[in-house]
């Protein structure tokens, strides 16, 4: 599978909004800077319906999930440019970013790149239903979902078209993140790592406890971050410390800052200065 640039497939149309609210919409842990990408004010103007998914190019460009096609979202000087992406109507059933200009996508139980004439089918899948996720290691994506009798599987996929098992469980897997170090991936009340093969249990939730919904790892493996509809924890050690508390969603770890996705209240944010809060904290 050939890498292949965005730029070829974006549109001329471009937006610009304002989107630096009067008043903090997040409750954020003292010392944590929060820039907003979107919120509930310019959503609408964007699309009638947003998310959950999100990917991070490394240009710093954010891909939405609108209602009708993709959407590239680029936050300049307190306004956002939102740009729609041709060849994506209707948008992909999953999609997710490797280092560099390159989309993955699965479409109608294929998974293929994102081209200039739409999207490719290049391998077909095992099962219906299956999401892709971003690796911060250059040439992987991850692949995950149910592959039938109670077995929910991870997959990275390299560059090279070889497509390998990473861990089979017999509960729902709901994200998965990494670094140089090691492989997370969360199901509703537990998060594992994965290093070298060797699978450990990181966190177990209780059952009454909000689940579990999103994860992402910090670039030096000290911390993961986790996700409930309501709320952003930082887990390090042994210890959880919210750094968002009124809000949650989809999380991306991107050059040290911590992107959050809330789709239920149209807030995309991005946090960044968590290492030096959470030193405060402890």
């Amino acid at each position: 599978m050939a890498l292949k640039s965005l730029a070829p497939v974006i549109s001329i149309a471009v937006l610009l909004l304002g989107c630096s609210p009067s008043e903090p919409l997040l409750t954020v842990l003292d010392g944590v800077e929060v820039q907003y990408v979107m919120t509930l004010a310019v959503a609408g103007a964007v699309s009638d319906h947003i998310g959950p998914d999100f990917e991070v190019m490394d240009s710093g460009t954010i891909i939405v999930r609108g209602e009708n096609a993709l959407i590239a979202l680029d936050a300049r000087n307190g306004s956002m440019e939102a740009t729609t992406l041709q060849s994506t109507t209707p948008p992909p059933d999953s999609f997710a970013v490797d280092q560099g200009p390159t989309m993955l996508v699965i479409r109608d139980r294929f998974l293929g790149l994102l081209e200039e004439t739409g999207y490719s089918q290049a391998i077909g899948l095992p099962a219906d239903n299956m999401s892709l996720a971003s690796s911060n290691n250059p040439g992987t994506v991850y692949l995950y979902g149910s592959v039938g009798n109670d077995s929910y599987r991870l997959y990275a996929f390299y560059e090279d078209g070889v497509l390998d098992v990473l861990l089979d469980l017999p509960v729902p897997i709901v994200g998965v993140a990494d670094n140089r170090h090691a492989i997370y991936v969360a199901t509703a009340h537990e998060i594992v790592r994965i290093d070298r093969r060797k699978v450990s249990l990181v966190l177990r939730l209780s059952n009454s406890e909000p689940s579990i919904i999103s994860i992402a790892a910090s670039d030096d493996d000290g911390t993961i971050y986790f996700s409930t509809a309501n709320r952003v924890t930082a887990f390090s050690g042994l210890a959880g410390i919210p750094i968002v508390t009124n809000a949650g969603g989809t999380l991306r770890m991107r050059d040290s800052k911590l992107y959050v996705f809330d789709s239920q209240r149209n807030i995309l944010a991005i946090l960044s200065g968590m290492d030096q809060a959470l030193r405060r904290k402890g």
